[in-house]
């Protein structure tokens, strides 16, 4: 029964792009929270090696934890909505080598807000990356609307 459920969940893993120990093969999108209030809808165009996939983006609403501080030694923090939006963008034969992304932004009218194309490189993650991992791309829309990959964070976020 055991190997019937582990069998299970590694062929769920292959179909939906997540590794089983949770690494999702793909790309996160964070927008910033100064131009993130006035984009209702997006989509992508990933392109390698003569083929483009258009992956299904579903955005949400950016969070971040607030300290509340801390009394005998046990320290509080509250998860509060930010005027930021995010996506992370699942791609399950996404590949460590150069990809160009097109990204479409729009507002609740359904006019365009950002229509620009990067080219990036997915970095392999995980901390068995050559077996378990997979490649991502880290990207942003900054406040003035300029879509770039995105420094890495020195929090160690991935």
């Amino acid at each position: 029964m055991g190997a019937l459920l582990l069998a299970l969940l590694l062929l769920a893993s292959l179909s939906t792009g997540y590794h089983p120990v949770g690494y999702m093969r793909g790309i996160s999108l964070d927008i910033d929270p100064a131009f993130g209030p006035r984009v209702s809808a997006a989509s992508v165009s990933i392109c390698w090696n003569g083929s483009c996939r258009t992956p299904f983006v579903e955005l949400s609403r950016a969070t971040e934890v607030v300290d509340m501080g801390c009394d005998g030694g046990t320290c509080v923090g509250q998860v509060a909505l930010r005027a930021g939006k995010y996506a992370r963008i699942v791609v399950p034969d996404l590949s460590p080598e150069p990809v160009r992304v097109t990204l479409n932004l729009a507002d609740a009218a359904g006019s365009s807000l950002l229509a620009q194309t990067i080219e990036v490189t997915p970095k392999m993650v995980g901390p068995w990356y050559r077996r378990n991992g997979g490649p991502q791309a880290h990207l942003e829309v900054t406040a003035n609307g300029t879509f770039r990959e995105a420094p890495p964070k020195r929090s160690g976020r991935p």
